[in-house]
C-alpha cells in the first residue's frame, strides 16, 4: 500500500504510475485542471509544433495507423518500418509507376493486403504515391 500525496488515501501499488507519489486518478484530475488552465497557450504550442515538424508528424501518424491495422488483422508486425526509411529503400520511387514519390504524398503498400493475410515486414511492403496505392486496391501487386 502507498499514501497519495494529494488525496491522502492508501492505495495500492499499482494505482500509482513509475516514480510518482499521487495516484493516477488524482493526476488524472490536476492534468485535466492544468489543460483548462492553460488551454490555449498548449493548443499554440501544438499548432506551432505540427507546422515546424509537419513531415515527422505526418509520417508518425502513417506509419502508427499502418501498425494498428496490421495488429487489429491479427498478422506479424514489424514495427521497424518507418517511411523515411521505406523511402530511403525503394529511391523515393512508387513501385507501382515507377516515377518519383515525395514522402508527403507517399504511402506504404502491403504487396500482399493485410486483409488477404498479409504480413505487415519488410518484404511485403512498398513505396507507392496515395493514388495509386489507392486504384490498386486489394489485388496482389
Amino acid at each position: 500500500m502507498k499514501r497519495c500525496c494529494d488525496c491522502k488515501v492508501d492505495k495500492p501499488e499499482d494505482a500509482f504510475a513509475k516514480m510518482t507519489l499521487i495516484c493516477r486518478e488524482c493526476k488524472r484530475i490536476r492534468d485535466k485542471a492544468h489543460y483548462q488552465r492553460n488551454r490555449s497557450k498548449i493548443l499554440e504550442h501544438n499548432k506551432a509544433y505540427n507546422q515546424a515538424n509537419k513531415e515527422s508528424v505526418y509520417s508518425a501518424s502513417k506509419k502508427y495507423n499502418q501498425e494498428q491495422r496490421a495488429i487489429a488483422a491479427g498478422v506479424e508486425v514489424d514495427i521497424s518500418i518507418t517511411y523515411q526509411e521505406l523511402f530511403d529503400r525503394d529511391g523515393g520511387i512508387c513501385q507501382l509507376c515507377f516515377k518519383p514519390v515525395l514522402l508527403v504524398y507517399a504511402s506504404m503498400d502491403h504487396k500482399k493486403p493485410l486483409s488477404s493475410g498479409g504480413k505487415h515486414v519488410w518484404d511485403n511492403v512498398q513505396l507507392t504515391h496515395i493514388q495509386c496505392n489507392k486504384e490498386k486496391g486489394v489485388k496482389y501487386g
